[in-house]
């Protein structure tokens, strides 16, 4: 496959990139508005509490969303849909009583603000509509249905946005947590009607179909569930270290970098990532060689993020402060600290698609063990002024997606290799 020809990975990929650039389009273009309606501390909470989501939501699904593409039939497909979803709402519910029975320890715990602590209820709704979707993703990845993920993306943003924008100028702190859990919901709307527009119905079910597929898809859990929780504890770690060991408002400005550098670089990661892992899983059914594909993603990828490093690290401070108010000065000067390590970030990240089309969960659940030591080795390094720490950060993250990325290298290699041998 030549990546730049008119191909259709290359055709999917722009169609999700355009979906999705809209999609993150709002946001980004919402923050000048958002940061001045919103004070820093106000920021760092809802980061705080954003981490929390995104580390619990790693068991909702219990990973078993992954294999929805894999099975040969489409009946199999839709039971494991059905099988991800309940397991999505039992886990929920679970959190719901833990929070209501500990509230207090928790706010006590994360450092959250007193006053929004009844925010933290909307965490466990706000993350089953989301996995709910997360799973609609990966229906929709297997029937090339790449327009719907792309009016997904754009359809949440956008309630997102309304609800933040508007709680802000009414000058409601709640506004940002309700807002995310109004983006989920009507993204689980649209997607339960895509659902039916492609073909996905509850006639094919079966309690013997599902605790089969349970039994067949186990080694996701098994060998992937514990790494990746580890994992994603050492992405949002930095987050609670900032927390604990400097201010609200450094916690602020870090959540701004992330904000403004790496949700873009995630836009393009998620696209690439999203079509790889239909191109992979096909390729690899047909027994066809992948390396071509890897290392091309790996060159465009890389001229991106050669570009937005050039970018910030010319001009980061002044943008920031245009863009976002002369506040937020500081951020563009971190940016310029932070953009080395999420250039590996974008580059690397979009192979975790390759491990799993792949099935090679174990090397994938070996480097998120790895990932997370590392990144709890930054709680060890205390007492130094807030730039030193970021510098840490950067270093840290680009050892370890360089590994990731060596890793992926390696099992791509190995699965070419082994095409050779076959009759």
């Amino acid at each position: 496959m030549k990546l730049l020809s008119p191909s259709d990975f290359l055709k999917n990929t722009l169609i999700l990139l355009l979906g999705t650039g809209l999609g993150q389009a709002i946001p980004i273009l919402l923050q000048p508005v958002l940061r001045r309606v919103y004070s820093p501390e106000e920021f760092g909470a809802f980061a705080i509490y954003f981490s929390l989501f995104i580390i619990l939501t790693v068991f909702t699904n219990f990973r078993y969303d992954l294999a929805i593409g894999l099975p040969g039939s489409d009946k199999e497909s839709a039971n494991l849909l059905l099988l991800t979803t309940g397991l999505n709402l039992l886990f929920n519910i679970f959190i719901f009583i833990v929070i209501l029975l500990f509230k207090n320890d928790i706010i006590s715990h994360l450092a959250f603000p007193v006053d929004l602590g009844n925010l933290l209820f909307i965490l466990p709704v706000s993350m089953f509509f989301y996995s709910f979707c997360q799973s609609v993703n990966y229906w929709l990845i297997r029937k090339k249905a790449f327009r719907s993920i792309s009016v997904n993306k754009v359809a949440r943003r956008g309630a997102e946005g309304i609800i933040q924008v508007g709680s802000g100028i009414f000058r409601n702190p709640a506004g940002l947590f309700w807002g995310d859990l109004a983006g989920n919901v009507f993204n689980s709307m649209i997607g339960a009607l895509q659902l039916k527009k492609t073909g996905f119905s509850l006639s094919g079910y079966s309690t013997g179909s599902i605790k089969e597929l349970l039994k067949r898809y186990s080694h996701f859990p098994k060998y992937n569930l514990l790494p990746h929780l580890l994992g994603t504890i050492g992405m949002q770690y930095p987050v609670f270290i900032i927390n604990s060991l400097y201010t609200k408002t450094d916690l602020g400005q870090f959540d701004l970098t992330q904000q403004a550098l790496v949700f873009p670089f995630a836009l393009i990661t998620v696209s690439v990532s999203q079509v790889l892992m239909k191109k992979v899983t096909d390729d690899r059914n047909e027994k066809k060689p992948v390396l071509r594909d890897f290392l091309h993603v790996t060159a465009v990828l890389g001229v991106i993020g050669i570009t937005a490093l050039i970018i910030i690290v010319l001009f980061g401070p002044v943008l920031f402060s245009f863009v976002f108010g002369s506040e937020w000065h500081l951020a563009g000067i971190y940016s310029r600290t932070l953009i080395f390590g999420y250039i590996f970030y974008l580059v690397a990240s979009p192979m975790n698609a390759v491990l799993i089309s792949l099935e090679k969960v174990k090397t994938l659940g070996i480097w998120n063990v790895f990932h997370f030591l590392l990144m709890i080795g930054l709680g060890f390094i205390r007492d130094i002024p807030f730039p030193t720490f970021l510098k840490f950060f950067a270093i840290f993250q680009i050892l370890s997606f360089s590994l990731f990325y060596l890793l992926t290298f390696n099992e791509v290699r190995k699965h070419d290799a082994g095409l050779k041998d076959l009759p």
